[in-house]
């Protein structure tokens, strides 16, 4: 099943088994318009939050979920049906698409995911790249690390159950809980080993046109250069794929095939654009693609260098 037949195969779910659900889930289509002004400005704020667009008219296909408690409804969580899709393809199980139910992908408070210890979930510890300015207000209490404009949050794959597929931040107070509270550096590490082994780095080869592995590729900057001096690094499944750079050992092998130092342009959370030290046109490109990040959430717009022992900001 393609991503197209996922979003009709959901449009159909909602109409047929989700009527007696007990959880209000609601499919928006890209290009969508919304009239109600507050079902407005919360869509405004999930596109602001995950690709920087400030747009009335959605660019994604998007599940809207109510939880239906007690006490009243709460407020709807956003999520992108495309992240859906490809967390089932590349995590879930073989037949996970088909064997979807969207009522299954609400989990609650009480949920054994946020009951497990670290033994449990450290081989499920991922890392997600995030922009420090879009998502700031939502880290209060979680685990990440910070460059410049750049975050690189802790999150655990969480499995709902059929395959089914979601994610959760690590807190501090999970911190607490496992007996880890000054561990938050073994936790991020953790989290970029997992996100290495689950999502391999990976370069474009122009002659092959084709993804190959970073770390097993015997390759040259020839060989992945798509422009001269510009190489093309994300990982094998593209979401958060601008961790790659993060990831142990990746940031020196770069170096080594580039010869020395390096810029480096952030053209989403998904992808990063690597290019020689001397390229001058790498600071106007980085701000080029915070301003066109449709395809993908912006991280930053700013250009920045690798010297070998870090990496920070540069200004021409």
């Amino acid at each position: 099943m393609d991503y197209e037949g996922f979003v009709d195969y959901i449009d159909n779910l909602l109409k047929t088994e989700m009527s007696a659900s007990y959880d209000d889930i609601r499919l928006y289509r890209s290009g969508y318009v919304p009239f109600d002004e507050e079902e407005k400005n919360s869509l405004r704020a999930f596109s602001i939050q995950k690709i920087g667009l400030d747009t009335d008219s959605l660019v994604m296909d998007v599940l809207s979920i109510k939880q239906k408690s007690g006490n009243g409804d709460t407020a709807p969580e956003y999520i992108s049906l495309r992240e859906i899709f490809y967390d089932l393809k590349s995590f879930g199980s073989e037949n996970s698409v088909e064997s979807f139910s969207c009522h299954r992908l609400v989990f609650s408070a009480d949920d054994s995911a946020l009951t497990a210890s670290y033994d449990e979930i450290k081989d499920k510890l991922i890392i997600r790249p995030l922009n420090y300015d879009l998502h700031k207000r939502f880290l209060g209490g979680a685990i990440y690390k910070r460059c410049d404009d750049i975050v690189l949050a802790v999150y655990q794959k969480v499995s709902v159950s059929d395959g089914i597929l979601s994610t959760r931040k690590i807190l501090k107070s999970d911190l607490e809980r496992w007996g880890m509270v000054d561990k938050e550096e073994d936790i991020i590490q953790a989290a970029l080993l997992n996100s290495q082994r689950l999502n391999p780095a990976c370069v474009f080869n122009k002659y092959t046109h084709s993804e190959c592995d970073f770390f097993t590729g015997n390759f040259t900057k020839k060989d992945i250069s798509i422009a001269k001096g510009q190489i093309f690094l994300s990982a094998f499944r593209s979401s958060n794929g601008a961790a790659a750079l993060f990831y142990p050992g990746v940031a020196e092998k770069l170096r080594k095939i580039m010869g020395g130092e390096f810029n480096v342009v952030f053209l989403n959370v998904n992808a990063v654009m690597i290019y020689d030290k001397n390229n001058s046109c790498a600071v106007s490109n980085a701000q080029m693609a915070a301003d066109s990040s449709v395809f993908g959430e912006m991280l930053s717009g700013k250009c920045y260098r690798y010297d070998g022992e870090k990496l920070f900001v540069i200004n021409g």
